[in-house]
């Protein structure tokens, strides 16, 4: 897993944890900035799938 993806769940985790309006919307705010790095980076960097008995 991608270090900008695990972020992102950890800011939704903690969202769903927090105490304050303020902290739940910051961290809601922080995964969605992580969510669009990491949609960004995998656009520029797509993984490759190697199939069963092929090469990639």
């Amino acid at each position: 897993m991608d270090n900008y993806r695990q972020l992102q769940r950890t800011c939704e985790q903690q969202a769903a944890l927090a105490a304050s309006p303020e902290a739940r919307l910051a961290l809601k705010e922080m995964a969605e900035e992580y969510r669009q790095m990491a949609d960004c980076q995998e656009r520029q960097h797509p993984k490759t799938t190697t199939e069963p008995g092929g090469s990639s």
